[in-house]
């Protein structure tokens, strides 16, 4: 029941969404028809409605005044009740600086940050030149500016939703329940009543105002003006009065004039557009807007249909073709249906209209035409338009001008009741006079190529109404006033006049006259004095100046300039000009920007003459003229004297040739001439005369260049002009212009040149050079010193090289603005010089008298230049010599010029001390030190505080460790400046501030963060108050088994850190703690709590991870929200983590996890969300730093709240770069930036990092995209560029990112390709509510991209191995996306070399011993490298395995020796021998047996073959002949000493297996005659491998090495069998004669049977040939063996044989 019932509501919403969406599909049947009425609208043209989205509504009405003027009003409803509208404030960047944007883009930047903008005003009123607001502005609960005055009004709305208007006491009241505010002027309606009517600018302008109505609707009124006939504003009274009419109880005054601005979003458009027309003629950039915001979604589903034109007027007859835009239920755009749309209309007595195409052919029948659009039968939009004859058709100006080729309508207008009437070429009958030009189908007027003049008279048809305008094609620009009349005070008197503004302030106007002073044109310009030293300061100053007399300006010019000298005093300043239309109106321009500059109005930033052009705005009236009651130009100083407003100075401006300009076309050469040198130029000369050349061209690149004006050439040297000094000065016409015959004095000279062109321009340049022939005529000013002390006096000496030599100095020397001199000493021989300082320029002017000098060099006088303490650091004092005559006593000859100068240079300032500024809290001292340059504390320093209102107080002395604690720092959360002084010495102003401090001595916002191994540690960070918590941070832990049993007694404590961190937006402070538990358990329950040892947090618990292949995580980002309903959603996902049935282990953050690091409040709310989600208390949280966690601070802010690890990162990025291993994950986190240096170094840590690994996953985390969505960052593209490249190199898995707040997964991809095998890029959503557009760079890389911008998605992985499932969800739990990834496959190129290299192994050459290891180890290798799914642990544990095995294999003993000595032994005839020591002869031959059959033993057991060996030869010798004269044939006594010497060796070669040894041997067995014995030997050299592992070289040496031709057949049998057998296994030579002996050793004695069969035993476990081999070593003829012993023996062995087939066979 329940389900039906939410099933109904929502079929219920939806159908009334739309059918408001529809409503608003079709504009309200206005025209002359209105629910408006208002005593100041006289007569109401039209209106028309906009439902622009749910609870906001947009009317446009056009109306007459009471005097008749035409009036265009738009406005906008808001509903505040409508939970998905909101207001606010739009800021240039959306940001909190002051700047100027306009109304649209501000909008943008709110748009881009994820508001739903629809439409949007002006608002507060701000300072043109800076952007700085005047008024209040609150955003998102924060303040960022104070009201500049305190009559400043504002609106805004409560944290409640409240709309409010007030005073500044009224502010101050709720300020801190203020959400939005603006500032705003006067209050037109109180309580219902009108209220402050006060003119604010003309009596008739633009305006903006706002409104509440009584049941808290918001709506603004924008009116456009400025613009007669099409609109002419309102008055502040009218304005007021409308206000209330409208509705409003409260209602006030917000910017108007050229800001007025109004935008919304056209139902079936996604852009905003421009509704209203500025009276600048485009949109004004602005302090900042109102903007109204929609929460509704956009699907982009067809709902209805924008219908357009809408309520426009056409004559009778017209062809009108209509359009259509679809739009969804939230009224954003949405396609339109392919087929199934049917134009219409509502009555077709009107005309035709075509159902497909929407023409409609009006049949001349008058009225309202009503159009509609059906889909599938049903209306989906519709719209009115009226046919009517017009009843007025005029234009603007009946005295036009238009420059050839030049097109225009002419301002051709007609009207019908006052409605604008659309008219066609057929409408219009035109007469134009012959050779004037031409007019087309659109009746625009093509004027004729030359000039010429004549009439154009265009009927309306089928009326009584014409126009007639008389045209001039091509007009010059026309100059109205050239100031050539002010030849002197006289006639500056009678044809200009001066006034001043109210505050203070001062004008008059001179006259400037060539060569003297600046001029332009002719020998005439006029000089504007002003000064704004004595204005009011914080406020506007004017100075106005201008003819008294003036004509009109023929035709329609489009600017009017002037030339304007700008001078050092005027920098900073703005200008405007006065114009008066042909009706008489006055009306002002102020000066736009010039070059390089950006703002609204621009700012004198130039020295020199320049032209400057002020815009004539439509909507007045021409011919124009300049204003003549002496307003034709104006001189502001804004926000006078502060930090961010102009200069308060004193000074002139020179102004020359205003003139009107048409179209922009002039001749003008504005390009400058250029000085190419000037010859002196850093030269130094060793002799007194010097010419001065001046090389100089004309720029021929304009194509109006005028060339050089050789009689405007001038020449100055130290302050002194020569260009007229006849036989002096003279110039060349091919380019130059010299000065010369002149000697000079010793010292530096300035050389000042001037150029102009015939059309006025100038170009200046100055050179130094200097003048060394020691004749004691040098001057030259000194610096006293390295550095200038702060707040002390610093010494510059003018010096002369002979005192003596000096009688009269006359100069002038600058020091810059605000640095006054203190005083000047003048040396004893010129005790009556003087001085005089103008502070205002800075120019210091001596003249001195000196008499009875001595003759030695000296100084004739010291300047004492202050310093103020209040200068900032960085500032120089700057020194030079502008001016400098000398009177020598000795006679230098006339044509000698005894003046000096010096280079321009300055002076760096130094303070004494700093200032540390270490603690600024509300409700304690601020706590200051003052140290010197060098660190050392100073005592007994006073620190001054000066406030944003410059008042400065004593905060007190430092103590004796240079410290202050003052409670007047921290009185209140405010921002200071701070100087310390101890008598002389200062030091810079230092620029801090004081906070609140926030939360609670008990711990709150606990955050868990990552760390380099979660199985034993865990990191925890935590927020106290600063003022109530102790100084201590610790964590206590216990496992949850122990606390159980112990409880406080089971913790075990972690001491950590704490710090105070501050938020400087809304003056915040905390302190944050943290703290690390390491040592714990992996795979356990604890329990912790933290606090400072007094005050805890509650018991939480986590449980330490383990290194398992199996773990489930999370994954989400961009949180970041202004203001807690932001975090709804997000709520929502935790609440789903923490109850899914499968507990996560850990959690990734993309980035930007709070929107300003300036604001606690945002900190606040998203930590305080963690805090109400337990899950969270245990989970380890991977933080990636976002470009928001640097907004308002380097990164580490963030990184220490959300306990990152910052250990093994790269040093260029260590805040935001490490990595982590959480179970078989490998996880890199790349922090935010957009350095392509910084990103290299982070790629090649990258690399290195990974390399190192051997997880199975390799994830990387970032914020950045390497695959963007969002179109607004499209051309961000480092990240792909840098990072695509090295995931390719490294393999990497997975990447997930943010920033572009949509859900995204690409396909595996490899070079920007999808493929098989590759890496996978994860845009993991937003869970704030902020969104962008998607539209991906490259949509073909991606797999899955959500639909909805609006959609909040995170993710939840369950890892499995190498495999990981992936699920994006929505808050409710819908399913986005479901995908199982599978990691890359392990890399075996080293265990495949491994196996390689084992299986080359000969495993007869090792002792058995450790061989079954090394085939299991062998067996597992072959395993895991047939194992496609095998992971890198596998890998490395078969590498290890299989290492370590083959480590434990050992060589097996060499038993060649002892071989040979058990077959000698067997050849015995025993019977030959006496009793005595046989008996010791059989034990060692059976002990040599049983070592020799010993398979284990191994090299290390070499030294008990060889006792063996030696055993059983002693055994040998000891036997005694029983007839000694009798040889046993078992040796040729003649040879028995070589065979000795051929054995030793061979034993030799045998242990060394060097090849010289091998060779020394084989030479003495070759050397042996043919024997048993050399077999034997030949046999065991076989068997040597030389210390080579070339098996080419063992090959070649056997073969040099063979024994030769002469061995004996037995010799030649073995060799034959060697050859044939032993290497198809893979077995040595060696193994064959092993088998060999063996056979020889059973024959041994009679008693031997169990020795032959033990030994035939062992020889089947080595699988050897036993028979290949064996015929060499039977028993011979010659041999003396008992027949029945040989059978008998033969007789065990086919019994063995026997046993051992029988076996095999069962």
């Amino acid at each position: 029941m329940k389900t039906c019932s939410k099933s109904i509501v929502s079929i219920i919403l939806a159908t009334c969404l739309l059918f408001v969406q529809f409503s608003s599909s079709i504009p309200a049947h206005a025209l002359d028809q209105t629910d408006v009425s208002s005593s100041v609208m006289k007569q109401i043209i039209s209106e028309t409605g906009t439902q622009l989205a749910s609870g906001i509504e947009e009317k446009h009405i056009t109306y007459k005044n009471a005097a008749g003027d035409r009036t265009e009003l738009f406005a906008v409803n808001v509903n505040l009740k409508d939970k998905n509208t909101a207001l606010y404030p739009g800021t240039p960047n959306d940001g909190q600086d002051y700047g100027m944007q306009s109304v649209r883009d501000e909008a943008n930047a709110a748009i881009k940050n994820g508001k739903n903008v629809v439409s949007g005003v002006n608002a507060n009123f701000f300072n043109m030149a800076t952007g700085e607001p005047e008024g209040n502005v609150v955003k998102n609960g924060i303040e960022i500016h104070q009201a500049s005055r305190s009559d400043e009004t504002f609106f805004g709305v409560l944290k409640d939703g409240t709309p409010v208007i007030g005073d500044q006491t009224k502010y101050n009241q709720i300020k801190a329940n203020l959400k939005q505010a603006l500032g705003a002027k006067n209050i037109l309606v109180k309580d219902g009543k009108i209220g402050n009517t006060s003119a604010i600018g003309a009596d008739i302008e633009p305006r903006t105002a706002v409104g509440i109505k009584s049941d808290n609707t918001v709506f603004f009124v924008v009116i456009d003006g400025r613009q007669a006939p099409y609109s002419n504003g309102i008055s502040m009274p009218d304005l007021a009065q409308l206000m209330r009419d409208m509705g409003a109880v409260q209602a006030v005054n917000l910017d108007g004039g050229g800001s007025t601005t109004y935008i919304s979003r056209t139902p079936g458009e996604d852009e905003l557009s421009l509704k209203n027309r500025p009276s600048d003629g485009n949109e004004r950039l602005v302090a900042n807007s109102w903007l109204i915001t929609s929460n509704a979604p956009a699907d982009h589903a067809f709902a209805s249909a924008a219908v357009s034109p809408a309520d426009k007027t056409y004559s009778p007859n017209s062809k009108i073709t209509f359009t259509a835009k679809g739009k969804d239920a939230a009224g954003y755009s949405a396609p339109l249906p392919t087929s199934g749309l049917n134009w219409s209309l509502s009555d077709p007595a009107f005309g035709q209209i075509d159902t497909n195409t929407g023409v409609f052919q009006s049949n001349g029948k008058q009225g309202t035409v009503t159009v509609n659009l059906s889909y599938n039968g049903k209306t989906v939009g519709s719209t009115h338009v009226e046919i009517a004859v017009p009843d007025t058709f005029w234009t603007t100006n009946s005295n036009q001008t238009l420059q050839p080729g030049a097109s225009s309508n002419l301002g051709l207008t007609a009207t019908y009741q006052g409605r604008y009437v659309q008219f066609s070429r057929e409408d219009l009958d035109w007469q134009i006079s012959d050779g004037l030009g031409s007019v087309d189908n659109s009746n625009v007027f093509h004027a004729t190529s030359g000039k010429t003049q004549g009439n154009v008279e265009v009927k309306f048809k089928n009326t009584n109404l014409s126009v007639n305008i008389q045209l001039q094609i091509g007009q010059d620009p026309v100059v109205v006033e050239d100031a050539e009349e002010l030849t002197d005070d006289a006639a500056v008197t009678s044809n200009w006049s001066s006034s001043a503004g109210k505050r203070g302030e001062s004008v008059s106007v001179s006259s400037s006259g060539y060569p003297n002073s600046p001029v332009r044109f002719g020998n005439h310009a006029a000089k504007v004095n002003f000064d704004f030293t004595t204005g009011q300061k914080a406020s506007t100053l004017l100075v106005y100046a201008g003819p008294t007399h003036g004509s009109y300006a023929p035709g329609t010019p489009t600017s009017v300039g002037m030339w304007i000298y700008g001078t050092p005093e005027a920098q900073g300043l703005q200008l405007w000009t006065g114009l008066s239309d042909a009706d008489g109106k006055n009306f002002g321009i102020y000066m736009p920007p010039v070059d390089g500059q950006s703002g609204q109005m621009g700012s004198i930033d130039w020295l020199g003459w320049r032209y400057v052009s002020f815009p004539i705005p439509s909507g007045y009236k021409a011919p124009y003229k300049l204003r003549t009651d002496g307003h034709a130009v104006g001189i502001l100083c804004l926000k006078s004297g502060l930090p961010n407003g102009d200069p308060m100075t004193k000074g002139s401006l020179y102004f020359d040739n205003f003139r009107f300009v048409y179209d922009g076309n002039t001749s003008d050469d504005l390009k400058s001439p250029v000085i190419d040198s000037i010859s002196v130029d850093g030269k130094t000369y060793t002799n007194a005369q010097v010419n001065v050349t001046t090389a100089i061209h004309e720029d021929t690149s304009d194509a109006h260049a005028t060339g050089i004006n050789w009689d405007r050439n001038r020449i100055w040297v130290d302050g002194t002009e020569y260009t007229d000094a006849k036989g002096h000065y003279s110039y060349d016409k091919d380019g130059t212009f010299t000065l010369s015959g002149y000697q000079w004095a010793d010292g530096v000279h300035h050389v000042h040149v001037s150029i102009q062109d015939n059309f006025g321009n100038e170009t200046v340049k100055d050179a130094y050079f200097t003048v060394n022939t020691g004749n004691g005529t040098k001057l030259s000013l000194n610096p006293k010193g390295k550095d200038a002390s702060l707040g002390g006096t610093y010494s510059l000496a003018l010096s002369a090289d002979d005192l003596s030599n000096v009688k009269e100095v006359t100069a002038t020397i600058n020091l810059g603005k605000g640095f006054p001199v203190k005083g000047v000493s003048f040396a004893e021989s010129a005790a009556g010089s003087t001085y005089t300082y103008d502070p205002t320029t800075g120019d210091l002017n001596l003249t001195i008298q000196n008499d009875g000098a001595s003759k030695q060099a000296g100084d004739l006088a010291t300047i004492m230049v202050s310093v103020p303490a209040t200068a900032e650091e960085g500032t120089k004092i700057p020194y030079s010599v502008t001016e400098g005559k000398v009177t020598f006593a000795h006679a230098q000859g006339t044509t000698f010029n005894a003046s000096f100068s010096t280079t321009p240079s300055e002076v760096s300032i130094a303070a004494a001390y700093q200032i540390q500024v270490e603690r600024m809290v509300v409700g304690s001292d601020g706590i200051v030190q003052v140290q010197t340059q060098d660190g050392q504390p100073v005592s007994g320093a006073e620190v001054s505080m000066t406030l944003a209102d410059g008042k400065t107080q004593s905060l007190g002395k430092t103590d004796t460790q240079g410290k202050l604690a003052s409670p007047l720092p921290t009185a209140s959360a405010q921002k200071f400046k701070l100087i310390a002084q101890k008598g002389n010495d200062y030091s810079f102003a230092v620029s801090d501030q004081s906070y609140n401090a926030q939360k609670t001595a008990e711990p709150s916002n606990i955050l868990v963060g990552a760390t380099q191994n979660p199985k034993t540690e865990k990191s925890v960070t935590w927020m106290t108050n600063p003022l109530q918590s102790e100084d201590r941070s610790i964590m206590q832990v216990a496992t949850r088994a122990d606390y159980t049993d112990q409880g406080d007694q089971a913790f075990q404590n972690f001491t950590g850190t704490k710090k105070l961190v501050t938020y400087s937006l809304d003056s915040s402070a905390i302190e944050l703690n943290s703290a690390k538990a390491i040592g714990l358990k992996p795979g356990t329950l604890y329990v912790f709590r933290v606090g400072d040892g007094k005050n805890w947090s509650d018991i939480r618990e986590f449980k330490t991870l383990t290194d398992s292949d199996q773990m489930t995580f999370n994954v989400f980002g961009d949180t970041q929200v202004t203001e807690p309903s932001g975090l709804e959603d997000f709520d929502k996902i935790l609440t789903r983590i923490e109850n899914a049935s499968v507990q996560s282990d850990f959690a990734i953050h993309v980035g930007d996890f709070t929107d300003d690091q300036t604001i606690f409040g945002e900190a606040d709310m998203t930590a305080e969300m963690f805090n109400k989600h337990p899950a969270f208390d245990s989970l380890d949280m991977i933080h990636v730093l976002g470009n928001h966690e640097y907004q308002g601070d380097n990164g580490v802010k963030s990184a220490s709240m959300l306990a990152m690890p910052n250990s093994n990162g790269t040093e260029s990025n260590k805040t935001g770069t490490y990595s982590v291993d959480y179970g078989n994950m490998h996880i890199a986190v790349i922090g935010w930036t957009d350095n392509v240096d910084t990103m290299k170094k982070e790629m090649d840590w990258l690399r290195s990092d990974m390399k190192a690994t051997n997880q199975t996953w390799k994830i990387i985390a970032t914020h950045q995209p390497a695959y963007n969505k969002n179109p607004a960052d499209a051309q961000a593209t480092m990240f792909h560029d840098m990072l695509v490249p090295v995931c390719d190199e490294l393999g990497i898995d997975l990447v997930f990112n943010g920033h572009d707040h949509s859900y995204g997964r690409t396909y595996p991809l490899v070079a920007n390709t999808k493929a098989s095998v590759g890496t996978v890029y994860i845009a993991t959503g937003h869970t704030g509510d902020k969104t962008y557009d998607i539209e991906p760079n490259d949509p073909s890389v991606f797999e899955v991209i959500q639909k909805d911008k609006n959609e909040v998605v995170y993710l939840t992985a369950h890892v499995n191995g190498n495999k990981m499932e992936l699920i994006a969800e929505h808050p409710d739990g819908s399913v986005v996306d479901d995908v199982t990834l599978t990691a890359h496959p392990a890399d075996k190129t080293q265990l495949e070399a491994a196996v390689k290299s084992a299986k080359a192994l000969n495993l007869n050459d090792f002792s058995i011993i450790g061989q079954n290891d090394f085939a299991s180890a062998m067996s597992h290798a072959q395993k895991v490298l047939d194992n496609a799914d095998a992971i890198p642990q596998d890998v490395i544990s078969a590498l290890d395995d299989l290492s370590k095995a083959q480590d434990a294999l050992k060589k097996s003993a060499n038993k060649t020796a002892l071989e040979a000595a058990i077959a000698k032994a067997n050849k015995l005839d025993l019977s030959k021998y006496k009793d005595v020591g046989k008996d010791a002869f059989k034990t060692k031959l059976q002990d040599a047996i049983a070592t020799y059959d010993n398979n284990a033993l191994s090299v290390d057991d070499q030294k008990q073959v060889q006792t063996t060996i030696d055993a059983l030869n002693q055994a040998i010798a000891d036997l005694q002949l029983i007839d000694e004269s009798k040889d046993d044939g078992t040796s040729d006594p003649s040879n028995e000493n070589d065979i000795s010497k051929a054995e030793q060796a061979v034993q030799s070669a045998e242990q060394s297996r060097a090849q010289k040894d091998v060779d020394a041997a084989v030479k003495l067995v070759n050397a042996l005659p043919n024997s048993s014995d050399k077999s034997a030997l030949t046999t065991r050299l076989k068997a040597i491998h030389v210390n080579s592992n070339n098996s080419q070289e063992n090959k070649n040496t056997s073969e040099t090495n063979k024994p030769d031709s002469n061995a004996g057949k037995d010799s030649q049998t073995n060799g034959n069998n060697n050859e044939n057998t032993g290497t198809s296994n893979g077995q040595s030579d060696q193994a064959g004669e092993k088998a060999a002996g063996s056979s020889d050793r059973s024959n041994a004695s009679t008693d031997s049977s169990s020795t032959a069969e033990k030994h035939s035993n062992a020889k089947n476990i080595q699988k050897q040939d036993k028979g290949a081999k064996a015929s060499s070593l039977l028993p011979k003829t010659g041999d003396v063996f008992n027949v029945w012993t040989v059978s008998f023996g033969v007789i065990l062995i086919l019994i063995a044989t026997g046993i051992v087939m029988r076996k095999k066979e069962n």
